[in-house]
Formats: structure tokens, sequence, C-alpha cells
């Protein structure tokens, strides 16, 4: 609210300039950073070790508008 107050713009343009940037379109769930959390201290990944694992629906770092 307060980015959107200082730049004048409505917190659903903020939003919109955000999630252009993002190629699904939208933020990541709480849950499905805990799904990556909860896979990661699974049995599944035991073979996994030492990566960096991005749950960020492949988001660019800084957005465009």
């Amino acid at each position: 609210a307060a980015e959107a107050k200082a730049a004048g713009r409505s917190q659903e343009a903020i939003r919109a300039a955000y999630t252009k940037g993002v190629s699904l379109r939208r933020f990541v769930e709480p849950e499905e950073i805990a799904d990556t959390a909860l896979f990661l201290a699974s049995p599944a990944a035991k073979m996994i070790s030492g990566e960096a694992i991005a749950v960020d629906g492949h988001a660019e770092l800084y957005p465009s508008e």
C-alpha cells in the first residue's frame, strides 16, 4: 500500500506491474513454497544436494512496466 501511495498508483496497478515479469502471471502462494520444502525434506529428494531451487514462477528480478 505504501509503495502504491508513494507512486501515485493503485495497488492493483503495482501488482500488475510485478506479475507482468512472472511467466505464470501470478505471485507464488505460500503453499507452493511449503510443498517444495516438504519435497526436499522427503526421501524422494535423497539425491538432491547443494542446489538452489527457485520457487518463483520464473520471475524476472526487475520487472519492466
